[in-house]
């Protein structure tokens, strides 16, 4: 067998996998991905084998073909939970079990339907009877669910021109709507970062040796953690000092979104906000709700017309970022937005009562790469959310606080976005709530809490890194040696 063919198999079979984890070439050596019409055991070393099932993408309405995962102990990571391990599979099929072998993980459903998932034979070989990559990207890509056009974006005004208690009430009449669709879980979705450390913790248990891969996060940080606002009316505007002096006295500073069209803006405010250190990004045109679905044309005009009116303002200003209002999007609007900027905020890992889809999200809470952007998600449940529910203060924090809790534990990315608004944010409750946040994540001492700009720059210059091992030691090679940035390689290890 040809070794360095195969190993380069892997690398395009489970490319994406690979990447996220900075895998060294060395671990996946006796690795072997192979299609199932040519499943076979080798002789040398023991190999891990993928059934490229489904081969195609495939879009169905919400709701059908939930699977919950179960596995052995020896796959279980630390911050995993049970209840929350779910996944949604594109068609329901019969899948032949290859071997007649021990099951580490399966799947299951409601009524009684089991697919194994991960085997393993007597020989330590290891089948995904799943494709690993492909469920990764059926949810990180929101194949799962149809987006629709909502109806406030089809009325021929902009919809903040309705009252605010209004406009609250229509989320509470969706909820009971939709109360029967059930994913993703929600607040926490945990499915996709599970199927990425099985991937990691099977290449550990076939070669049976301890796994290097590059930490998530620079300067020895275990989690990374973002503060933004959509400023949507002028209370928003008027309200900026208010949200951004609290920050500051916690040392923090944030991201903020406006609209290009809608309010007021100066130079001078615009300017204050910069000299505090924060960002100032773009949050679309006018809030209408319609841009995401306009023509191709018409969109480019619009965020075009944004990006120059605030280099018109100032113009040694770069806008990094966008965010879609009422995270709207859509492929042709992303594809635009790449062309003017770095990063987007559109998406959350998972969210309800949207107007998008009853349920929706990346379910995933690291950044990733999508239609020329960095995605960087949003993690954690919006104070808007919690307006349309009447969610008393106390829950909103608990449910803050598990949620930032349980992304530490598996090292991922919070990002809570805040609307200064006077409906949101911008009230003495909302002043508190959000105080009483910043006060439990300053006293996080391994979160890397910055600007997303700076999250959406490390994780394109760690894609571009990669672990070499010389003379038996492991280093990373940079795509710049005079980075900023403080690497660690971390390693996985027998439980």
């Amino acid at each position: 067998m040809d070794l360095q063919f195969e190993k380069m198999k892997v690398i395009e079979a489970c490319k994406s996998l690979v990447e996220f984890w900075k895998i060294p070439m060395e671990h996946l050596c006796n690795i072997v991905i192979q299609n199932k019409k040519n499943l076979k055991k080798y002789k040398n070393s023991p190999a891990i084998f993928v059934n490229p099932f489904p081969t195609v993408e495939h879009k169905i309405e919400p709701g059908s073909q939930i699977f919950f995962i179960k596995l052995e102990k020896e796959l279980v990571p630390s911050w995993s939970n049970p209840r929350e391990s779910s996944v949604m599979l594109p068609t329901f099929a019969s899948f032949e079990n290859y071997w007649d072998d021990e099951i580490l993980c399966y799947l299951y459903n409601e009524e009684g339907s089991k697919i194994p998932f991960i085997l393993r034979d007597k020989e330590n070989n290891i089948l995904f009877n799943i494709d690993p990559e492909f469920l990764v990207n059926y949810h990180l890509y929101e194949n799962y669910f149809i987006p629709k056009i909502p109806l406030y974006a089809k009325i021929p005004f902009r919809y903040h021109l309705l009252p605010a208690f209004i406009r609250i009430r229509i989320p509470g009449l969706l909820q009971r709507r939709h109360s029967a669709i059930k994913f993703p879980p929600w607040p926490i979705v945990q499915h996709v970062e599970l199927i990425r450390y099985l991937f990691l913790k099977c290449i550990q248990l076939v070669t049976e040796k301890e796994l290097a891969y590059l930490d998530f996060w620079p300067f020895k940080r275990k989690f990374a953690a973002c503060l933004v606002h959509d400023v949507d009316t002028y209370s928003g505007v008027k309200n900026v000092s208010f949200l951004s002096k609290l920050e500051r006295a916690f040392g923090m500073k944030s991201s903020w979104y406006f609209l290009s069209k809608g309010y007021r803006l100066t130079p001078t405010f615009l300017e204050w906000i910069l000299r505090r250190g924060h960002e100032i990004c773009l949050h679309g045109y006018n809030h209408d709700g319609k841009l995401a679905f306009l023509k191709p044309k018409e969109i480019d005009r619009r965020i075009s017309y944004g990006i120059s009116r605030f280099k018109n303002f100032i113009p040694s200003v770069r806008i990094e970022g966008f965010r879609s209002p009422s995270h709207l999007r859509s492929t042709k609007l992303m594809k635009i937005v790449a062309k003017y900027v770095d990063y987007d905020m559109s998406i959350p890992d998972t969210e309800i009562l949207s107007q998008t889809a009853p349920r929706n999200g990346s379910c995933s809470i690291f950044p990733y790469f999508s239609n020329g952007l960095i995605t960087l998600p949003l993690t954690i449940p919006q104070d808007a959310l919690f307006r349309f529910l009447k969610t008393p203060r106390t829950q909103i924090l608990k449910i803050w606080k598990r949620k930032t809790d349980w992304i530490e534990k598996v090292g991922g990315l919070t990002s809570l976005n805040t609307h200064p608004d006077n409906h949101f944010s911008g009230n003495k409750e909302g002043y508190e709530v959000y105080s009483e946040y910043l006060a439990y994540l300053s006293k996080k001492e391994d979160a890397w809490v910055t600007l997303p700009k700076e999250i959406a720059r490390w994780w394109n210059f760690r894609y571009h890194c990669k672990i070499r091992n010389i003379n038996g030691d492991y280093r990373v090679n940079t795509p710049n040696r005079n980075h900023k940035y403080k690497l660690t390689i971390k390693y996985l290890r027998e439980n």
